[in-house]
This record gives structure tokens, sequence and C-alpha cells, in this order.
């Protein structure tokens, strides 16, 4: 046996022994009216058994990505007897083209799948890529419609992901107008097959919501000038001929 072939065995045997990423998945219930929402998810490998989630409570399981990256979950559920929805709630990047080219571990936060189940829908809650870890920019996106329980023999109906921004971060992470990143959170719904994409107020310029700038009364931080330059830095003029264009 060559040396080439030797190399590529202890190559592969590190490979195999190298734990991958630990994941975790988040089912949590915001339904109204203290509603229990039932939950079975499963993978190829695992059951993980009927749920019945209480209202403001969640289940959640952790698991490693297999060596191949092919780990996928999905789960059934129902939030009464007239409604229900089947979804998948972890996909490896192997799988991302069954779901439009999108790739979860790059929208996860920290390694974590967390969503959210409401009255009219479920929602996904995702980072931003290219935003600080400290300060991840959070999105919630409606994933999934609730469908009507059906008869059989009846059609289903079809569906359509809608997507709701979320959580502004107090300072802009860049000197200029967010128009890449509203670019990128536009290209990231339409993915999901969204004809309209809802922004909050004041998202281009940055909405300082909660921020003092570091001002108190006779003083002035450092960081807090430093804040509101990038702040300032970050607006734009109306009308402005060259950003409104």
């Amino acid at each position: 046996m060559g040396s080439l072939h030797v190399k590529a065995i202890f190559l592969l045997l590190a490979i195999a022994i190298t734990p991958s990423t630990a994941w975790t998945v988040r089912i949590v219930n915001r339904l109204s009216n203290k509603k229990v929402l039932f939950a079975h998810c499963k993978s190829g490998d695992d059951d993980l058994g009927p749920q019945y989630i209480k209202t403001r409570d969640e289940f959640k399981f952790t698991f490693r990505v297999n060596f191949f990256r092919t780990t996928l979950f999905w789960c059934n559920m129902s939030k009464d007897k007239k409604s229900h929805a089947s979804l998948d709630v972890f996909w490896s990047f192997s799988n991302a083209g069954k779901h439009g080219g999108f790739d979860l571990s790059t929208w996860a936060v920290n390694e974590e799948a967390l969503w959210i189940v409401r009255d009219d829908g479920i929602y996904l809650w995702m980072k931003t890529p290219g935003w600080p870890e400290d300060e991840p920019y959070v999105i919630e996106t409606l994933f999934r419609r609730w469908d009507p329980k059906r008869k059989y023999g009846s059609r289903p109906n079809t569906l359509r992901s809608d997507i709701n921004m979320a959580l502004v971060p107090t300072v802009p992470p860049s000197e200029s107008p967010l128009f890449a990143e509203a670019e990128r959170l536009l290209a990231g719904a339409a993915g999901f097959g969204s004809q309209l994409v809802v922004f909050p107020e004041a998202f281009i310029g940055g909405y300082p919501r909660g921020s003092s700038f570091g001002a108190a009364i006779g003083s002035r931080t450092a960081k807090g000038r430093e804040d509101f330059r990038k702040y300032h830095a970050s607006a734009i003029a109306v009308p402005d001929k060259k950003d409104c264009a």
C-alpha cells in the first residue's frame, strides 16, 4: 500500500472520529387560550415520540450531524382538531436543495433551530449572515401556515410562505445605509416564495430604540459618541437623488 493511500485512510479516519457540531431544535408553544400543542418528531434513525407541549412551554432535543451530513428531522404538529402541519425542523447542507437552496446552518442562531408556534402558523428565528455574533440581526419568518385537516380523498391546499422582519439592532454594524442587508433579506424571503416583505420602521437608517448613546446629564461616554457617529453616518437625506434613485 502506497504512502498516499495510507495518508488518505488516516485522513478519513480523522474526519470520522472528529465530533460534529451539536445542534439543538426547540419547539416553543405560543398558542393563545392555553392551547396544548401536539408534536411528533422523527429522523431516519430516531423517533422522539408524541409530545404534548403546554402553552409558554417548549420541547427541545439535541443531536450531532452524521458523518455524511445528511441528518434530517421532521415533525407533525397539531394545535386543535381542525389544524395540522408537517415540516422539516432541521436539515443539513446536503438537503438545502430540497428547501430552495436555503442552508439552515448559515441562518440559525448559535447552532439552534428555534421554532415558535403561533395561532397563524409556525415561525423560524434566524440571523442574517455577516452580522456580529454578539448582536445578531434576528428575523422571525412565518415558515409554514396551518393546514386544515382534510377528509379522505380531498385535495391539499396550496401554501405560500410569508416573511415578517423584527428586532432591529440599536446601531447598524456599518457606516452606510442598510441597502445591502435589505437586498440579502429580500433574497432570503424570495427563496420562501414570498411576494410581500414587510420591514420595520426606519430600517434603512437604523432605529436606535432604547439607546441613550451614552448620554447623561452633564456627561457623554466615548462609546456613546462613537455609536452616534455611526448612526449619523448611516442616515440618508430625504430626498436624496443618489440613494433614492
